[in-house]
């Protein structure tokens, strides 16, 4: 049973408020097609998606609070089989450890028992925060017959396990330009037979890295924990580098104008686009992490005298970075340092 079931193909789940469902919230059968999901509050239930089919759009969706109910078994967000579906945009949040029980919680599964398979599949633009163990957890175990994976520009927060584990034969996992954040386990795994990459991420407080996971698979991607030293990552990444958020305590991963993550990620062009739908690249490269820095125009401030000072208004936005460079002829112009906006 589910809270909707879907059956057929080429249907649209549209701005629904689906609360307090004891099974699935969302289900979608096998042998459908082109179905969309989006922008629905699901609230209160034992899973929130499960779809099979092909060429699904699971889309700007608020997932908050699973339950474990014992007929369940288990307790995960987005459960996916099938094809060429699209995993976008979705916030999954707001469970409690109390409230789970023996269930092992996850932001996105998939397995192939039963002959099941995920081909084709991208998840891209999520958040996963709050209380969880994976925030992607995928496995090939008996058919390996699942791949080609691209999980970019999501944002993984909070994990107890693993941020992505991609294991037992999965192909072809391509891991992109994510955040993961606050991990005090393994951010991200590629091991046990299946084979991917793992580039242009920022792995940010995040204790431990995997070793069965070859180090020659990744790269350009930086790692930061504020107030330890971390040890080799991947080959060519930026270890110990702190990524110059915004304002990380508040939840702003734009970079600084200074932040070496500026034009240093790989040219990945199956991610085309940021978080925000910005082209990628802005500069001379791709940027690491889930924004590209745009540098804005310049502008021309007038400096008033005010007994032996200068000074001028800048006017931007709250927490951006500006350079400020000064000229007496406006042909030649010196770097004076930069400045960040508080108010």
């Amino acid at each position: 049973s589910a809270g909707i079931a879907l059956r057929t193909s080429n249907l649209q789940i549209v701005s629904n408020y689906i609360h307090d469902v004891n099974s699935i919230a969302v289900r979608i059968y096998a042998n459908t097609s082109n179905n969309w999901v989006y922008g629905n509050r699901i609230y209160n239930m034992g899973y929130g998606v499960y779809l099979y089919g092909e060429n699904h759009l699971i889309e700007a969706n608020d997932l908050e609070r699973l339950r474990y109910y014992a007929p369940n078994g288990d307790a995960d967000y987005v459960i996916f089989f099938g094809r060429n579906h699209v995993l976008r945009n979705n916030y999954l949040h707001g469970s409690f450890e109390s409230e789970i029980g023996p269930a092992h919680v996850d932001g996105f599964q998939s397995w192939d028992n039963n002959g099941e398979y995920a081909q084709h599949i991208r998840v891209e633009g999520n958040r996963v925060t709050g209380f969880y163990h994976q925030g992607l957890l995928i496995a090939a175990t008996y058919y390996t017959n699942s791949y080609d994976l691209t999980i970019c520009n999501n944002i993984f927060e909070g994990a107890r396990a693993w941020g992505v584990d991609v294991f037992n034969g999965v192909k072809d996992a391509k891991i992109y330009n994510n955040l993961f954040k606050d991990i005090n386990s393994f951010a991200v795994g590629i091991n046990q037979g299946a084979t991917g990459e793992v580039k242009n991420n920022i792995f940010y407080n995040v204790c431990c890295f995997d070793t069965a996971t070859p180090a020659s698979i990744g790269g350009n991607n930086i790692w930061y924990r504020p107030g330890y030293t971390l040890g080799s990552r991947f080959t060519g990444d930026l270890v110990n580098v702190n990524p110059q958020f915004v304002d990380v305590t508040n939840g702003n991963y734009r970079l600084k104008l200074t932040s070496p993550a500026i034009n240093a990620g790989a040219a990945l062009t199956n991610v085309p686009y940021d978080l925000a739908g910005v082209t990628r690249p802005q500069g001379g490269g791709w940027d690491i992490g889930l924004y590209e820095f745009i540098s804005t125009a310049s502008r021309l401030l007038t400096p008033l005298k005010q007994g032996n000072n200068l000074v001028f208004t800048l006017t931007g936005e709250v927490g951006g970075v500006y350079r400020i460079e000064g000229s007496t002829d406006f042909t030649t112009w010196a770097d004076l340092g930069s400045v960040t906006l508080t108010n």
